[in-house]
């Protein structure tokens, strides 16, 4: 989405945000912070929404500023080698006209089985996190046998 169909779409909440003096009023009583306009009216929902994924997005920016950017690709061999990746397995490396989705799995030295999914964005360069997981050895062994279970019963017959 370019940022003239951003616009258009929260055409509402963006003009709510430009015509009004926001603050956050922060109770440390109750510790609950709420944003007011300059009449003491609570900020709508949908622009609150909007806002909210807007900062989302700026903290993602001031964090790869801060510590540096993260990684955007499928892991490569080199790095493979040097943080002791074993039994990778890319599941899912989809281009799309605005995203890149990377999908996942392996063990390492820290004795974690790792299921990460993420998304690229083509405009922005963020990630946006789906999920992630790092299971024990304990917890890995308890889903062998429920997803043994789910392959064996859903797996296309290849010779149908």
């Amino acid at each position: 989405m370019n940022n003239n169909d951003s616009r258009s779409l929260f055409e509402k909440q963006i003009e709510a945000l430009e015509n009004s003096n926001w603050k956050i009023e922060f109770n440390s009583d109750t510790l609950v912070a709420k944003i007011v306009d300059e009449r003491g009216i609570e900020i709508d929902i949908a622009t609150l929404g909007f806002l909210l994924g807007q900062l989302e997005e700026y903290g993602k920016l001031k964090i790869e500023q801060k510590y540096g950017e993260r990684r955007k690709t499928p892991i490569d061999e080199f790095t493979k080698k040097r943080i002791g990746v074993l039994d990778y397995v890319l599941i899912e490396d989809e281009h799309t006209e605005s995203f890149r989705k990377i999908f996942e799995a392996f063990h390492d030295q820290n004795e974690l089985f790792n299921l990460e999914s993420f998304y690229v964005s083509k405009k922005n360069g963020l990630i946006h996190e789906e999920f992630n997981a790092y299971l024990p050895v304990d917890e890995a062994e308890k889903l062998l046998e429920p997803l043994q279970n789910f392959v064996d019963k859903y797996k296309k017959d290849d010779s149908e």
